[in-house]
């Protein structure tokens, strides 16, 4: 698979953009709408501070895919719950898990602390070795029931507890 402009321009989990070609960018809410808003295959120089230092990165901006299906393997929690709207491909070769892509921003888990990037190994205290069994377990979940997650945080791994 193709890497994406992030990781081209060497960018990473917890990086903090505070320039957006030359406009000031005040937290996550702000960068958004600045990317979105760019025209496609137009390069935008960032400045970004990583690990404590600030680096210059340039990265061209890329039209997002409409079909994810393009991604290849991806799966979607759907209903009403606390997991729902978490969209998930599979992890690294060779690693167990799943990678959150994207949180539809009116789901219930667009309010928790899940953000794209992660990786989810279990859900309530079961393996989640691939897409089959994050949709296969997002389906048991009940409207109402609260959700243990472990998950990859960055560099961390830690257990979160999702309510609705």
């Amino acid at each position: 698979m193709e890497e994406s402009p992030p990781d081209k321009a060497r960018i990473h989990h917890g990086d903090i953009i505070y320039l957006y070609d030359s406009e000031a960018v005040t937290d996550t809410h702000h960068l958004r709408p600045l990317v979105t808003e760019s025209i496609p295959n137009t390069p935008v120089k960032l400045r970004v501070l990583q690990d404590g230092k600030k680096k210059n990165v340039k990265v061209t901006i890329v039209e997002m895919l409409k079909d994810m299906s393009a991604l290849g393997s991806v799966g979607k929690a759907s209903g009403e719950h606390a997991l729902a709207g978490i969209t998930v491909k599979p992890a690294l070769t060779g690693e167990r898990g799943v990678k959150v892509t994207k949180i539809d921003s009116r789901s219930l888990a667009s309010q928790s602390r899940i953000q794209a990037g992660d990786i989810i190994f279990e859900i309530n205290s079961k393996n989640v070795k691939d897409v089959d069994a994050f949709q296969r377990l997002t389906r048991e979940i009940g409207a109402n029931q609260e959700v243990l997650l472990l998950i990859r945080h960055g560099r961390r791994m830690i257990f979160l507890s999702n309510a609705p």
